[in-house]
């Protein structure tokens, strides 16, 4: 393979996976980590941030405005929105490095990521931090009732 063995970026639309599967924090953390590995490190915190901003909209919304049988629909709803976000937001940079690095040895292979492994883990790292945060905030509405 003609391709730096050492990092290959995720595609973007697995950050519009990792936002419908563990929220628009990790989205933020998982897209800031794969701006880094584009070579375009000065994204990686604002994205991080703005991603776990999102989500403190996101529990403002569910706990004060969004009726119960509503909270399916809408957590899916905005959580893919944001990984879309994310990953039109990406996609020009992501399709800037594959043209310059991804060079195929033959006609049929395939662009393929690598360490999917670490797009999971802190999928999940991120996902019980924000369910700890929904849950402080259930709470605390709970105790003011």
């Amino acid at each position: 393979m003609s391709l730096v063995e050492s990092d290959r970026p995720w595609f973007p639309f697995q950050l519009l996976a990792a936002s419908a599967l563990f929220g628009p924090g990790a989205a933020g953390v998982v897209t800031g980590i794969n701006f880094k590995r584009l070579g375009e490190p000065q994204y990686q915190i604002s994205c991080g941030i703005i991603g776990f901003v999102l989500f403190i909209i996101e529990v403002a919304l569910v706990v004060t405005v969004i009726p119960d049988k509503a909270l399916r629909p809408f957590g899916f709803i905005f959580n893919s929105l944001v990984g879309g976000g994310f990953m039109l937001f990406q996609k020009p940079y992501f399709d800037a490095w594959k043209a310059a690095n991804f060079k195929p040895a033959t006609e049929k292979e395939q662009y393929r990521p690598n360490r999917i492994g670490l797009l999971f883990l802190v999928g999940l790292i991120c996902l019980a931090i924000q369910l700890a945060i929904l849950f402080a905030a259930f709470a605390m509405m709970d105790s003011e009732t």
